[in-house]
């Protein structure tokens, strides 16, 4: 199966990472320069709920299974 030169719908670290953001920008005060941000993502990223991962991970099938029937083109993951 050929992949799609772009496509993010089909990489679940987008989920991941959109979920990080999410977190961070709930905290406050929000992080004012760049250690203060890599502090927060990590604290945000050991956090994380592996139950969660585990549902982007079992999402996969019917992902692909979605990219095929669009034959490659937008799905709306």
């Amino acid at each position: 199966l050929p992949w799609a030169a772009s496509s993010p719908d089909m990489n679940i670290i987008e989920n991941a990472w959109a979920y990080l953001d999410r977190k961070v920008r709930e905290r406050y005060p929000l992080p004012t320069n760049p250690d203060q941000l890599w502090a927060a993502l990590e604290e945000k990223w050991r956090k994380l709920d592996l139950g969660y991962v585990q549902r982007l991970d079992e999402s996969m099938p019917g992902r692909v299974a979605d990219l095929i029937d669009a034959e490659g083109l937008w799905t709306d993951h």
